[in-house]
């Protein structure tokens, strides 16, 4: 019996450590959670009824002077895509609560942005407008701001070797071309114009940029560190002259997103990896609590277990005891109601038996109004 009241006193703490260290559960997990449940039940249709378009201006700009600027994508629309994406595979189901559903407007999977290679030519950008509408209200639009450069300098960190790239000023240097943009856009009501509620889309400045994700680390000294722009090597021949190399964009998509997307999200709490390990380690760290829990509670189990015979025991002979008082009285009781019925009793005050007296005193005490 000592050894179950142990047992239970053991469990009992057990099952305290796990309510204390499951309040330890990553806020970002939770947070994530709760923006995909809200994405997926709020979000995601709001964003869907918009229609987008774009326009893409290609501009050589020297020294902030515009020597040439052409229109290379006259409003075309977006498309909706809900591809799934990526996340790294071993991780992100372990961490979900619901499933993402994806959605995004996409141009460039099915029409080129760029539809001839271009020579490398660090002075050249695009210029994007978004126009678009919703449920046949007036057409909107807004521009980005930023003119995005399709060839990005980046110099080397090893200055002796320069494989695939080219020197100058006795610095080697890679070519990086566009190879994806992507912006992040807010849904404001405005009902300031003629009397009538208007939807709009603006581009959105959370966590520090207008751009999807975080910029790599070569190229953060270049372009703002949350601008949404990928870049990817293109790699020089040997004796090839930078200014002679040509590059295809045929694989160049401008990617608009709702910020409240919870991929949004995910590229902020994890710096762009999609890579929950870090958070996984800390739920790792609550499944051991859990498991401290499950022993706490078997613990408490085997212990009453362990403590029941002893219980049992002790209500039988209470019981016992209850039960031999209950027969004594109630042989007590048959015996007095014999000898109440061994004889007459007459209930006449006047009679001066003794032995009749004392049998209806008796009487009228035991089995009152049963005569």
């Amino acid at each position: 019996m000592t050894f179950g009241f142990i047992l239970t006193l053991f469990g009992i703490l057990f099952v305290s450590l796990y309510s204390e260290n499951n309040q330890n559960i990553p806020i970002e997990i939770i947070n994530f959670n709760q923006n995909i449940r809200k994405w997926n039940n709020v979000n995601r249709y709001l964003f869907k009824t918009f229609n987008l378009n774009t326009t893409i201006y290609l501009i050589e700009n020297y020294n902030n002077t515009i020597l040439n600027k052409e229109i290379i994508v006259n409003n075309e629309p977006f498309i909706i895509n809900e591809d799934s994406d990526k996340y790294h595979p071993d991780n992100l189901l372990q961490i979900l609560k619901s499933q993402y559903q994806t959605l995004k407007f996409i141009y460039g999977n099915t029409n080129l942005i760029i539809q001839n290679q271009l020579p490398v030519n660090f002075n050249q950008y695009l210029k994007l407008i978004v126009n678009y509408d919703r449920m046949n209200q007036i057409p909107l639009n807004f521009t980005i701001n930023q003119m995005i450069p399709l060839f990005l300098k980046i110099q080397s960190k090893y200055s002796d070797i320069c494989n695939y790239g080219f020197i100058e000023n006795g610095k080697c240097y890679h070519v990086h071309r566009l190879r994806d943009i992507c912006f992040k856009v807010n849904i404001n009501l405005d009902s300031s114009t003629n009397n009538s509620v208007l939807w709009k889309l603006n581009l959105d400045n959370t966590f520090g940029g207008c751009g999807c994700y975080p910029s790599p680390d070569d190229s953060s000294s270049i372009i703002q560190s949350y601008s949404g722009l990928t870049y990817i090597y293109t790699l020089l021949q040997p004796n090839e002259s930078v200014y002679d190399h040509h590059v295809n964009f045929n694989d160049l998509t401008f990617t608009i997103r709702y910020k409240d997307d919870p991929w949004i999200l995910a590229n902020y709490i994890t710096n762009g990896t999609l890579n929950f390990s870090y958070f996984l380690d800390l739920m790792n760290d609550s499944d051991f609590g859990f498991a401290r829990a499950l022993g706490g509670f078997g613990s408490i189990t085997i212990g009453m277990i362990l403590i029941s015979p002893s219980t049992i025991a002790f209500v039988i002979l209470c019981s016992k005891k209850q039960w031999r008082r209950r027969f004594l009285v109630d042989g007590l009781l048959r015996e007095e109601h014999a000898m109440l019925l061994s004889g007459a009793v007459t209930d006449s005050l006047e009679d001066g038996n003794e032995e009749n007296r004392k049998r209806r005193n008796l009487r009228d005490y035991l089995f009152p109004n049963s005569f």
